[in-house]
């Protein structure tokens, strides 16, 4: 797909006001058209969470409508606003485990349950029912590999009961994700010498859902 640079983005923000001195929050949402200049010089790695929301100032938070919301780093773009990495589970109370989201505003609305880009938490994935580790996966991001990109170092157990050991790497690329899968041991190895430059998210234990 090739992109077009431009000046102006539309994206769907909804914007805060509150009152400090009497403490209670004036809501308001509008839609607006909005350029990078309208964020001035705001600091994308200071995200911060508000239930649901990834808020960058006061004035300005991005709904994702998701539970257990964790803002972990962004990945930088041109012209547009960031790819924001971040964390969450579509569901409270429930068997679906948290799943990793990278997502730019500037793209479209997010939507949990159809989101393109959504990726397993690092870290040790055991089956419910025989309680044997079957997966398990490492998670880096970051400028790494001379791009901005998220990338999964990852073994699955198969049926013969061996281990298959891959990389996959999410980019962006001309403000566009790109999805690349290396499965040659030559290459994983070599890769693997270079992810010390990039940023390793902390894995989790987690059990398969049902």
């Amino acid at each position: 797909m090739k992109s077009k640079l431009i000046t102006f983005l539309i994206a769907f923000l909804t914007l805060f006001s509150c009152s400090k001195n009497e403490g209670k929050k004036s809501k308001e949402t509008v839609t607006a058209k909005v350029s990078m200049q309208s964020f001035g010089n705001i600091d994308f790695k200071k995200v911060t969470v508000k239930g649901s929301k990834l808020v960058l100032n006061s004035k300005t938070s991005f709904e994702t409508k998701l539970y257990d919301l964790s803002c972990i780093g962004t990945l930088k773009t041109k012209n547009k606003l960031p790819y924001f990495i971040f964390s969450g589970r579509s569901c409270i109370e429930c068997d679906e485990n948290i799943s990793i989201y990278v997502w730019s505003p500037s793209d479209a609305a997010f939507e949990p349950t159809s989101h393109p880009w959504k990726f397993s938490y690092p870290g040790k994935d055991t089956d419910y029912e025989s309680n044997q580790l079957v997966f398990e996966s490492a998670m880096y991001f970051g400028t790494c590999l001379g791009n901005e990109s998220c990338i999964w170092v990852q073994k699955q157990r198969t049926k013969a009961q061996l281990w298959k050991k891959s990389i996959f790497i999410l980019s962006v690329k001309n403000d566009y994700l790109t999805e690349t899968s290396v499965t040659k041991a030559s290459e994983i190895e070599h890769l693997e010498s270079k992810l010390s430059e990039c940023t390793e998210l902390p894995g989790r234990d987690i059990t398969s859902e049902p």
